[in-house]
Formats: structure tokens, C-alpha cells, sequence
């Protein structure tokens, strides 16, 4: 598949989406997130795709070595992107910033343990918001960070 075919049939997957869709040399798929953290842009870079979630993290999804000579399919690395945005798009990716120093990145349907340790030092966001500490209760009243 060329790479514009895997950026269009990436696209294709979210009909309901508005993606652009841009050639400056290297071709990319840009949607605005309606959290206010910037663009979600997918680039397709041949052996690759990378998905960057504003200037916050950016993941990559490519065919994995599986040893003795072996790798993943292309089909599987383009399903593995497809799932992640599938997630991101419905808020079960949190990504996240450092408030200070440490580093950035993202967790695909986070744990509450996860969600507890990330919560400490950054700052976090789903597709549709920011997530701020204990603004949310459980069924028995406990506070916590929940994800729509």
C-alpha cells in the first residue's frame, strides 16, 4: 500500500472526522482536538506511522521485529494505529505533560494506578478535555480523575 493510500484508508476509518489532508513534501492527515492542546496529525513515513498529539507526545506504530528474521504485517501496524485512534478519539488515551522536567507521553486505557501516578506530575487530557484532579466521583463517593 503507498503511503498516501495508508493515510486515506487511515482517514477513512472516522468518516465523522474532518481530517485535512496536506502534501508539503511529506504527506499528513491533521485534525484539530477539541481539548485545546493543538492538532492531532498522522504522518506516514514509509516504514512508520506517527501520530502527534499537539506539541504534547507523538507515538509511532511500525512493523515490529518479531525475531528469527520476522516482523509484524503492514495490515497489523495499520490496525494497531487504527485501534489507538479509535481510543483516542473516544477518550480512553490520557496523554500528558510535565509540570516540571520529567517527560511527556501517553497511556492507552490507563489503570487508576496509572491514573493516580501520572496524575501527581502532569498535566492530563483526553481527546475531548483536560483532566483535572478529583473532579470526579465513583459509585461509592470516592473522588477521582475519571475518563468520559
Amino acid at each position: 500500500m503507498t503511503q498516501a493510500n495508508r493515510i486515506r484508508n487511515l482517514i477513512n476509518t472516522f468518516p465523522s472526522e474532518s481530517f485535512t489532508v496536506s502534501d508539503g513534501g511529506r504527506l499528513a492527515a491533521t485534525l484539530t482536538m477539541p481539548n485545546g492542546q493543538g492538532d492531532l496529525t498522522i504522518h506516514d513515513d514509509g516504514d512508520e506511522i506517527t501520530l502527534f498529539l499537539g506539541d504534547i507526545t507523538h507515538c509511532h506504530f511500525s512493523q515490529d521485529y518479531l525475531g528469527d528474521g520476522k516482523c509484524s504485517s503492514e495490515a497489523e501496524m495499520f490496525e494497531e494505529a487504527i485501534e489507538y485512534l479509535r481510543d483516542l478519539l473516544s477518550d480512553q488515551v490520557v496523554f500528558y505533560r510535565a509540570r516540571v522536567g520529567g517527560s511527556d507521553g501517553s497511556i492507552q486505557r490507563p489503570s487508576e494506578e496509572q491514573m493516580a501516578k501520572v496524575m501527581v506530575d502532569c498535566h492530563c487530557f483526553v481527546w475531548s478535555k483536560a483532566i483535572e484532579p478529583n473532579t470526579e466521583q465513583d459509585d461509592d463517593g470516592k473522588a477521582s480523575p475519571a475518563i468520559s
